[in-house]
């Protein structure tokens, strides 16, 4: 089970359409001001009441929709380059660096792990 706390509806897109599982124009990249300005709300108002409503911040938040989405394509079989770009994360770079952060292994190491949990043993 995930532990990422969801967003109130309609305030974050997701980071991908899911019937093609390709990037949204700008992915999950909404600027506070634009969320604040579709939830009616102030900047430090909306900050506020999402942390109350999810327990994280927006980019709390939205890194971690990027993460689960780039974990699942790694385990789809995705390049770490491919899962990069299609979560919304821009770069490897980006992608390790967060990988490392919230998982503490780079995200080749992670997809190299169900490449091999594939395999017949014995």
């Amino acid at each position: 089970m995930s532990s990422v706390a969801y967003a109130p509806r309609g305030l974050l897109p997701p980071p991908c359409d899911s019937r093609h599982q390709t990037p949204l124009p700008d992915p999950a990249r909404p600027k506070r001001k634009t969320l604040a300005r579709r939830a009616g709300l102030s900047t430090r108002h909306l900050s506020r009441v999402f942390n109350d409503q999810t327990g994280t911040t927006p980019a709390a938040y939205v890194e971690s929709v990027r993460l689960e989405a780039a974990k699942a394509l790694l385990e789809a079989g995705e390049t770490v380059t491919a899962a990069a770009r299609r979560a919304g994360l821009g770069t490897d770079e980006s992608l390790r660096r967060t990988f490392l952060r919230h998982l503490g292994v780079p995200p080749s190491a992670y997809r190299a792990r169900f490449r091999t949990t594939g395999a017949p043993q014995g």
